[in-house]
């Protein structure tokens, strides 16, 4: 069992009523403690910069190669310059897929754990809904480093088999996070215009937020974190 968290119904209501919630602990020590040292440790070839293309609204992930300095760097300072115009935008990095072949890093290892029948049926059973889908849609690892940001969004689109999205989980995997390094998420109200929560990524929780429909409007704020020499680490995935 990877899983640490046992279902109570105080947290159960809360999703109900807010539409999110934060569970702690949500994995094995072990497992996790192995994971995020290895996520931060992972060679910075392994990892792309990834921005918008904002003509085809397709994402844009550059390897970190020697030769590519430049293009990331302009696609970058790009986004940045978008971030206030109320288009949507981010720049942060992806972590690229395939190491190698029959890769056994605790990174690759984990991949099991997110398409586990372990891990669904806990989402099924925490939301009580039974018609979430079989697969999650593109796990992906996400690092943000200074002035890395995520904009204003919400995350109900149509996944790929037609069906839209039902729910978000984001596995946070930084240990002694700030709140003043930035890299918050944060949600508001239906309408975008205030803020409603600032949650910290606190080491090994899990967010859940409820996407269909309308979704949560939420973001992550821009990191600040040059002088702290910090990176925050997490997952993404969708049922």
């Amino acid at each position: 069992m990877s899983i640490n968290y046992v279902i109570n119904k105080d947290d159960q209501e809360f999703y109900s009523k807010n539409d999110y919630v934060v569970l702690e602990n949500f994995f094995c020590k072990t497992t996790i403690d192995a994971l995020g040292k290895t996520i931060a440790e992972a060679p910075e070839s392994w990892w792309s910069s990834s921005t918008l293309d904002y003509d085809t609204h397709t994402p844009i992930n550059v390897p970190y190669l020697p030769h590519n300095k430049i293009e990331i760097e302009v696609r970058q300072k790009h986004a940045t310059s978008k971030l206030c115009t109320g288009d949507f935008c981010y720049r942060f990095d992806r972590l690229r897929g395939g190491h190698y072949k029959n890769c056994s890093c605790n990174i690759c290892k984990f991949s099991n754990t997110l398409h586990s029948s372990e891990l669904l049926n806990f989402c099924k059973k925490f939301t009580e809904d039974e018609s979430l889908g079989e697969i999650p849609l593109d796990p992906f690892y996400s690092r943000y480093k200074t002035d890395d940001f995520l904009s204003l969004h919400t995350d109900a689109v149509t996944k790929k088999n037609g069906k839209p999205r039902k729910l978000a989980v984001v596995i946070h995997l930084t240990k002694d996070w700030k709140p003043w390094y930035g890299g918050n998420l944060m949600l508001l109200d239906k309408e975008g215009d205030y803020i409603k929560k600032a949650l910290t990524p606190l080491f090994n929780s899990v967010t859940l937020m409820r996407v269909e429909e309308e979704g949560v409007p939420h973001y992550v704020d821009p990191l600040i974190t040059g002088k702290f020499d910090k990176n925050r680490y997490a997952i993404s995935m969708w049922y």
